[in-house]
């Protein structure tokens, strides 16, 4: 599927203060009876439950489909032989938006045989290890929605899904109002853009497939930044960054800088200095000087904190600061304005560690 009209510089989050652990999955060779999952998602039928989980695994390795009491199947990763590292696991992951908000730890207490992959095939150490009987064909889907089925599906999501909806379209540059959960007429022109981008009739409703594959896409580019918390004792601050993009490079007061990895282009450079608000207003003025920021693009000082966003034609730049007790942190991102990956956005929850 294609991945939409993704601004390198509208993409990613770097969040300060906050972690992520996209893959740490521990084998599946735990005894039963004590396993641990995050269940992502339930869905009413085994044929979507699949066809979820097929979606997520490009993402997460460890995607399964288990049924549930009733009729509902769950959407889980795991298994985890330890409950504490999965709830950690789960409250790094909603605060990196990489899962749904209302994602939950379970155990195989509350599981049925799994139904997806076949229970002849091993999930293990993030990978799925084929044994020698061979599996099932995949199950048939049950064909697209219309659009008043797609409305009917769509009335039963929760906020926090729908939020994630409005989260994966300003993700791919297609969205750039408050995320509220709303779907008023910002978001269905941005859903009909989403749809035209794919080839797809553009309704300004997303069917229950074009939902999955939205949120496939936008978790896979998420994961494609090797997003990681980052501990930077020589500023102070820890912080998740796209180290799939950057590698340290040197200290130069207030300055710790990452230089680009493998042709990224993107640069990061994390500041700490003491001072307070008067601290803060001094290094506004500074920062607007280097040569790495443009001097056309918003700028905005209040009496705790700023933002300045450097607009070239050739480069982007974002600068995030803030005063907090006796210190300011902060960070500078910069990135080429024709990338194709994702650098900084929705920056919040700066904090200095002390």
């Amino acid at each position: 599927m294609g991945k939409g009209p993704a601004r390198f510089g509208e993409v990613a989050r770097m969040r300060l203060g906050s972690g992520i652990v996209v893959a740490a999955w521990l084998a599946a060779g735990a005894a039963w009876g004590q396993q641990t999952f995050i269940q992502i998602e339930a869905r009413p039928s085994r044929a979507e439950a699949i066809e979820r989980a097929q979606a997520y695994r490009d993402v997460f390795p460890d995607a399964q489909a288990f049924p549930l009491r009733g009729a509902w199947h769950a959407i889980v990763l795991g298994p985890y032989a330890d409950a504490p590292l999965a709830r950690a696991d789960l409250r790094r992951m909603v605060r990196a938006g990489l899962i749904p908000a209302d994602s939950f730890t379970t155990d195989d207490a509350a599981l049925g045989r799994r139904v997806w992959p076949d229970p002849a095939v091993t999930v293990a150490g993030g990978r799925a290890v084929e044994a020698p009987a061979p599996a099932p064909a995949a199950p048939t889907l049950a064909p697209d929605e219309t659009v008043r089925q797609a409305q009917r599906s769509e009335r039963e999501l929760s906020r926090a899904a729908r939020e994630d909806l409005q989260r994966a379209l300003q993700w791919f540059g297609l969205y750039d109002a408050r995320i509220d959960g709303a779907f008023g007429r910002g978001t269905r022109a941005s859903m009909a853009g989403w749809q035209a981008s794919e080839g797809r009739e553009a309704t300004g409703v997303l069917t229950t497939r074009q939902r999955a594959d939205l949120l496939a896409a936008w978790r896979e580019a998420q994961a494609a930044l090797g997003l990681r918390t980052e501990a930077v004792p020589q500023a102070g601050v820890t912080l998740t960054m796209p180290m799939g993009l950057v590698a340290f490079e040197r200290i130069e007061a207030p300055f710790v800088h990452y230089g680009p990895r493998g042709g990224s282009g993107v640069t990061v450079s994390v500041l700490s200095q003491a001072g307070g608000p008067g601290a803060l207003a001094g290094l506004y003025d500074v920062l607007q000087t280097l040569a790495v920021v443009p001097p056309e693009g918003p700028r905005d000082l209040g009496p705790r904190s700023f933002r300045i966003r450097g607009e070239g034609a050739e480069r982007v730049t974002q600068v995030v600061a803030e005063a907090q007790g006796d210190h300011v942190v902060g960070f500078l991102v910069s990135w080429p304005r024709d990338g194709g990956a994702a650098a900084g956005h929705d920056v919040n929850d700066v904090r200095h560690r002390n």
